[in-house]
């Protein structure tokens, strides 16, 4: 494949595309794999068909050379591929191309990987929109299905695993999968009683990472507002921090959804970190009991809200 490549492959990017399979072969050293998926965000392809046979040759190249980063890596492939796509936006009604993703997104050897390529999928208009949705929602079914089981831990540890993987084909989808793995995990708890902080937290965190690959979805107010909805509901008791904790990466205008938890100490830290995150100076009046509270912890964050609001009025007068 490498040698047919090159012989396809025009002018200066001939040696280029056939370096960087030849670093992501590399089995016995990571750097030269990482160097290579650097490569790919700088790999121009001249034609659909070229991105085509590059985007086959990197995963069965990959696949060939399987380690315990492939999801990583395969990632790191979409993400060049779909820059591509940016740079070049009449590929996306390119049929073969976008035949050749679906036909990986349904490869179901590649696992919880193939939610990268719903990703590319998806950027194939409505031609292409039911097969994505279709696969994703049977990623996240089989994640559900893991978060459900009572009998073992590996289901479950496998599942929150693949949920950092998971990739939503909209905001509408992510909130459904929020409520569901927080509901499945909530449903379960008396089988593994010693598990629900860390199961609730690790949901939160892989959320956090669907929302750095979709930066758009931190100013969507309907997500937002569903985990502030978990994080005043007492029923969650000391795991309402988690759902605080991923508030903080929302978009400053939701700082109103945190400001009620600052009169509850156990979720007073958090929310002050947040609120300094987002340098909300409105809040002062509200943060400056905690200057003097009995509990050091709390007094020290917000300290360091205080100091972050001084130097954010002096930067703003210079």
């Amino acid at each position: 494949m490498l040698r047919w490549l090159r012989s396809k492959v025009p002018g200066p990017y001939r040696l280029f595309l056939g370096d960087i399979l030849n670093g992501l072969k590399q089995t016995e050293n990571y750097l030269p794999r990482h160097q290579a998926l650097c490569d790919l965000k700088h790999y121009e392809p001249k034609s659909t068909k070229e991105a085509r046979l590059a985007l086959q040759a990197i995963v069965n190249t990959l696949w060939s050379t399987h380690t315990h980063r492939f999801n990583d890596e395969i990632l790191d492939v979409v993400e060049a591929f779909i820059q591509i796509l940016h740079r070049n936006p009449r590929w996306k009604n390119e049929t073969r191309f976008m035949d050749c993703v679906k036909d990986l997104s349904l490869t179901s050897k590649y696992g919880i990987s193939r939610s990268g390529f719903v990703r590319l999928l998806c950027m194939g208009g409505d031609a292409y929109k039911d097969i994505a949705i279709a696969v994703s929602d049977a990623l996240f079914l089989d994640i559900l299905g893991g978060l459900r089981q009572t009998k073992d831990h590996l289901p479950r540890n496998s599942a929150l695993y693949d949920l950092v993987f998971y990739d939503p084909v909209s905001v509408e989808k992510a909130c459904f999968a929020f409520k569901a793995c927080i509901d499945a995990i909530w449903s379960t708890r008396e089988a593994f009683p010693q598990r629900l902080r860390s199961d609730i937290f690790g949901v939160n965190e892989d959320f956090r990472h669907i929302l750095r690959r979709h930066p758009s979805w931190k100013k969507n107010k309907q997500f937002f507002e569903m985990v502030a909805s978990f994080a005043q509901d007492k029923k969650y008791g000391k795991e309402r921090i988690s759902f605080i904790w991923l508030l903080r990466f929302g978009d400053k205008k939701y700082s109103p959804l945190v400001l009620p938890f600052l009169a509850d100490d156990r979720c007073a830290q958090i929310t002050i970190k947040a609120l300094c995150g987002w340098s909300d100076a409105s809040a002062a009046d509200k943060v400056r009991p905690y200057l003097t509270h009995p509990k050091a912890h709390l007094r020290n964050e917000a300290k360091k809200y205080f100091r972050k609001i001084e130097n954010n009025s002096q930067e703003e007068k210079l």
